[in-house]
C-alpha cells in the first residue's frame, strides 16, 4: 500500500540542515555570553582598581562620579562655593538701610555680611561698602558706637579736646560741621570719636587696613618699597604734616610745590627715621599697588588726605611681609 503521507515527512537532508542551524545558534549565543564577560572584565581600571559603569568611574563606595573626578561624597575633596556669595542678601539689606540714611542698621548689616562672605570677591564688595559708610559716619555729626556726646564747657578748645579723646582737631571740626575751631560756644553739643585706630600694612598685597577698636574700618591700596626696602615691625605715627617738604636721601630739601617734589600733599611720619605714609605726584599714580618706592608707603593724595584727617599721632602701625 502506498503511504500517502510520505512526502510530508522530513527528508534526511532537511534533518541535517536543522542540526547545523541549531549548532550555529548555540555557538552564537556562547560567543555573545563570552563577549559580555570580556567587556565587563576590560572595564576594570587596572591602575587604581576603580570600577566603571557606563564609562564613568565609581569610587570605592560604589558612587558614580563625573569625568573621572571624585564627587562630593569623597571627604578628601571639598566642593567650592557656587552661586551668589552668601553675603549678598545681607549686603543688599545694608545698602537699603544706607539709602534710607539709617546708618546704624546699615553698619550692623554690613558687619554681618562681612562675617558671612564666602569668596574674596564677596568680601571686597562688603569692605568697599563699609569703608564708604564709615567715612560718611565719621565725617558727619551722626551717631556712631565709638562716638561720645559732649557738651562744651567754659575754657574748652578743640585742640585740648582732641588730646583728651586721642583724636585729631581736624576730625572734631569736620565731624561736627565746625567752620571755625576758634568759635565754639559753651553748651554746644559735639560728637567726638573716642575709639582707637590701628593700621596694618601688608607688603604681600600692598594694602593698608584700618581697624577701629579692632574691627574692620576701611582698606586702602598702597605702594611699598622696591627690593623689600619697606621695614617690617610695629611702629607709631610720630608726626602729621600738611603740604610737607621732601628731604631727598642725599639731604637736599625739595620744598612743597617744586616740580621735583615727590611725596604729595600729606605726610604721616613713623617713629623710624626717614619712613612714613605719604601722597604721590600725579604722574606716579601707577606705582600704587606695586613695590616701587624708596621704602615709604605711598597713597593717592585724595586717600592720604582722608586718612590724615582721622589718624592721630601715636596710632599703632604694623608692617608685615
Amino acid at each position: 500500500m502506498t503511504d500517502i503521507f510520505l512526502e510530508d515527512r522530513p527528508s534526511s537532508k532537511q534533518g541535517c540542515l536543522r542540526l547545523i542551524l541549531m549548532a550555529v545558534a548555540i555557538m552564537l549565543v556562547g560567543w555573545l555570553v563570552i563577549k559580555g564577560f570580556s567587556g565587563k572584565a576590560s572595564a576594570v581600571d587596572k591602575d587604581n582598581n576603580n570600577q566603571v559603569e557606563d564609562g564613568l568611574p565609581l569610587d570605592k563606595g560604589g558612587t558614580r562620579t563625573q569625568g573621572g573626578a571624585a564627587n562630593q561624597t569623597n571627604p578628601a575633596v571639598k566642593p567650592g562655593p557656587s552661586g551668589p556669595d552668601r553675603s549678598a542678601p545681607l549686603l543688599a539689606d545694608a545698602k537699603r538701610f544706607y539709602e534710607q540714611q539709617d546708618f546704624q542698621h546699615a553698619r550692623s548689616k554690613g558687619f554681618a555680611a562681612l562675617d558671612m562672605a564666602s569668596s574674596s570677591d564677596g568680601r571686597r564688595q562688603v569692605e568697599k561698602f563699609l569703608g564708604t559708610l564709615h567715612i560718611e559716619m565719621l565725617f558727619n555729626p551722626v551717631p556712631m558706637d565709638e562716638k561720645v556726646d559732649y557738651k562744651i564747657k567754659s575754657g574748652d578748645i578743640i585742640g585740648k579736646l582732641a588730646r583728651t579723646y586721642k583724636t585729631t582737631s581736624e576730625l572734631i571740626t569736620k565731624g561736627n560741621d565746625i567752620r571755625d575751631a576758634r568759635r565754639i560756644r559753651v553748651d554746644d553739643h559735639l560728637r567726638i570719636l573716642s575709639g582707637s585706630f590701628k593700621l596694618l600694612i601688608d607688603k604681600s598685597d600692598n594694602t593698608l587696613l584700618v581697624t577701629l577698636n579692632d574691627r574692620f574700618f576701611k582698606r586702602y591700596r598702597v605702594g611699598t618699597g622696591e627690593f623689600d626696602k619697606t621695614p617690617t615691625g610695629t611702629f607709631k605715627i610720630k608726626d602729621r604734616i600738611v603740604e610737607p617738604d621732601w628731604w631727598q636721601p642725599n639731604g637736599q630739601k625739595i620744598s612743597y610745590g617744586d616740580p621735583k617734589h615727590l611725596i604729595g600733599t600729606r605726610w604721616l611720619g613713623l617713629n623710624i627715621r626717614g619712613y612714613g605714609i605719604h601722597g604721590i605726584r600725579e604722574d606716579l599714580r601707577d606705582t600704587i599697588g606695586k613695590q616701587m618706592s624708596a621704602g615709604c608707603i605711598r597713597m593717592l593724595n585724595s586717600e592720604v588726605e582722608e586718612l590724615h584727617v582721622y589718624i592721630p599721632t601715636g596710632t599703632e602701625v604694623i608692617i608685615q611681609d
